[in-house]
């Protein structure tokens, strides 16, 4: 199974000075508790992250532990054109 992340939000609608998703929960980054629930995940095995070519370093930052392929897709101006973007990226 393969799964798309989307990860190219800004945070600006909760008032975040970074994309939410790498705003700290309990001394990491919020996506690392995502990525590692999925990396012990039995079924899902490809990964793609969707997000703004600005967050790319520090969300990659995040992939150092995981036991999966994956890819770093980029996001679109809105949040439909981003998806769009990661299901065209999706493995045959």
């Amino acid at each position: 199974m393969h799964l798309l992340i989307a990860a190219a939000g800004s945070g600006s609608r909760m008032g975040a000075p970074i994309n939410k998703l790498l705003l700290p929960l309990a001394g990491k980054p919020l996506i690392a508790w995502t990525l590692d629930a999925v990396s012990a995940s039995k079924v899902i095995d490809w990964i793609g992250v969707i997000g703004q070519p600005s967050d790319r370093k520090a969300i990659e930052r995040t992939f150092q532990n995981i036991s999966k392929p994956v890819c770093w897709i980029n996001g679109g101006q809105t949040r439909q054109e981003s998806v769009m973007r990661g299901l065209e990226a999706l493995p045959e």
